[in-house]
């Protein structure tokens, strides 16, 4: 369960919640992150009934959102409204990690998201460059509706659905409780 200042790992980032859907009663998840420069470039994606704000700390971070690509330095911010396709990635020069503030509105349910992408990417599930197991992420990916660029959100509702219903058939799941009760 997420909660203010509780830290989440995986190979090449780290995450520490600042407020969570319960702080904000629903409206807000707000987090830091730190991305090593070796981090992958977050795949494209859609959140179909959130907005989400970007705002850099410190280094330099890529954002590719409706098409548009930009690099942001520190103190600069983008906002991505809903429905709308965008990735973001660690351009720092020299090395530097990434430090920038997320925040998500309304909340919904993504920090069981986060605890678990992090999660598979701890354990090895999850592996930058390689195709994730497609039952194991359909489960995640119709849970917290954090839907790919491509195809069409519609299309990938009337695929994945039945694909999520057997990967949980097959024991997998949108959430582990080994990935979200740490303390």
């Amino acid at each position: 369960m997420a909660y203010p200042g509780k830290v989440i790992e995986s190979p090449d980032t780290r995450l520490v919640f600042l407020k969570t859907a319960e702080d904000t009663d629903g409206e807000l998840l707000r987090f830091e992150q730190f991305v090593r420069p070796d981090h992958a470039p977050v795949p494209a994606h859609v959140h179909g009934r959130q907005k989400e704000r970007f705002r850099v700390l410190s280094g330099r971070m890529g954002v590719r959102s409706g098409g548009r690509e930009r690099i942001l330095e520190a103190g600069e911010e983008v906002v991505v409204p809903a429905s709308t396709p965008h990735t973001f990635w660690n351009a720092s020069r020299r090395g530097e990690v990434l430090h920038h503030v997320v925040e998500l509105k309304p909340a919904l349910k993504s920090e069981g998201f986060f605890e678990t992408v992090f999660g598979l990417r701890r354990d090895g599930k999850l592996v930058a460059g390689r195709a994730p197991n497609l039952l194991m992420m359909t489960p995640v990916v119709v849970e917290y509706e954090n839907w790919l660029a491509g195809p069409p959100v519609a299309l990938q509702r009337l695929l994945f659905t039945p694909l999520a219903l057997l990967g949980r058939l097959l024991g997998y799941r949108a959430s582990y409780p080994k990935y979200g009760d740490e303390r």
